[in-house]
């Protein structure tokens, strides 16, 4: 990564490609008061499930939940090749793991 989205985007990007099945209830919570306590900050998850409306419908209704405008979460499914899929980490400036 050359530059962090921070320069173009004025705002923080999380991310997470982290199996689903690795977000708990208590990670959506820490995650965010994350989001809650860095104004403007977004939220790029990928991962396979995302490719069902409902799967994530039910993820957004996690962070609604907690007090996360969903507006700043995106969720993306997975990508075709591995150059994609690390190309992907340029859009997040902090990593989250579970």
């Amino acid at each position: 990564i050359e530059t962090l989205p921070y320069t173009q985007n004025n705002f923080i990007t999380f991310g997470s490609f982290n199996n689903l099945a690795k977000i708990t209830p208590q990670v959506f919570a820490l995650w965010s008061t994350v989001l809650r306590s860095v104004p403007g900050s977004r939220l790029i998850m990928k991962c396979k499930p995302f490719a069902s409306l409902a799967v994530k419908q039910r993820i957004l209704q996690q962070f609604n939940y907690h007090g996360v405008d969903v507006s700043r979460i995106d969720l993306l499914p997975l990508v075709q090749s591995n150059f994609e899929h690390l190309k992907a980490y340029e859009m997040m400036d902090i990593s989250l793991d579970s």
